[in-house]
């Protein structure tokens, strides 16, 4: 899993990239929401995990335009504040979750861990979808290939008439 972190404060951001490295997860630091942003639409996220507070653009600005590129992009908010309404417009506009400061890093990364598990679900119905798709395409061009086999019009090597249930 590849994540971006978007927290104005430096010290915690890279607090946080330590932590979920040593977790197994790559992640990247974005100090200011706005790069964060862009960067995102130059892809390759998976989660994306933003403070509310922050300068320039808050966190709830950076959900709305990480889902305007990615409906089905996952952002985890997290907050020092104990902001009901926040957490009700988060989760209204879309936050996979909400996380209240100091962050409990073991909750976090269950978190994480479900996403993962998610996404490998959908990764998998995806690549079953595609297979039943290829299945279809060599089905159809069987059917076609013997939906009027020559020499079976007039019958077979027995005599008997032929039909698709005998083939």
């Amino acid at each position: 899993m590849h994540l971006m972190i978007i927290e104005d404060d430096k010290a915690a951001a890279y607090s946080l990239k330590e932590y979920f490295g040593r977790v197994g997860y790559e992640s990247d630091v974005f100090t200011n929401p706005r790069e964060g942003v862009r960067a995102f639409k130059l892809g390759g996220y998976d989660t994306v995990l933003t403070d509310i507070k922050m300068p320039g653009l808050n966190g709830l600005e950076v959900l709305e335009e990480v889902r305007s590129q990615d409906p089905a992009a996952r952002v985890i908010i997290m907050t020092g504040y104990a902001d009901l309404e926040i957490a009700i417009a988060a989760v209204n506009s879309g936050a996979y979750a909400f996380f209240r400061k100091p962050l409990e890093l073991d909750k976090v990364k269950e978190c994480l861990q479900k996403i993962n598990r998610q996404k490998e679900r959908e990764r998998h119905t995806k690549d079953l979808g595609n297979e039943l798709m290829k299945l279809c395409m060599e089905l159809k061009e069987f059917e076609k290939a013997i939906g009027s086999p020559r020499g079976l019009e007039g019958g077979t090597a027995h005599g008997k008439g032929a039909n698709r249930a005998d083939i």
